[in-house]
């Protein structure tokens, strides 16, 4: 997993080796990299390896549904209707377990 502690090391690795492009490195330190960007609360930091990242939900949802449900076969809709029942009571018991 990618943490904050590894991009830091890379980044700063990046920066050293282009540092002829000051004017990018500095646009992207400001916009993405500084402690006030939205960065520091990226849920990349915080995700299991093998997770499917989107910023998307609905394509998030749509891939884990062909990944885990159907795998990737498609289904008459009463099936598929079913199907979606079943996901959906999945991922309220997973998030009862949590809490």
């Amino acid at each position: 997993m990618l943490s904050k502690k590894h991009f830091d090391k890379y980044w700063n690795l990046f920066q050293n080796e282009f540092s002829c492009y000051s004017s990018f490195i500095e646009y992207f330190s400001q916009q993405w990299v500084c402690e006030e960007s939205k960065t520091n609360k990226w849920m990349y930091y915080h995700c299991e390896t093998n997770v499917l990242l989107t910023n998307n939900i609905c394509k998030s949802l749509n891939a884990t549904i062909k990944r885990d449900w159907t795998n990737r076969e498609r289904q008459s809709l009463n099936i598929f209707l079913q199907t979606l029942k079943d996901v959906l009571n999945d991922e309220k018991l997973k998030k009862n377990d949590k809490n």
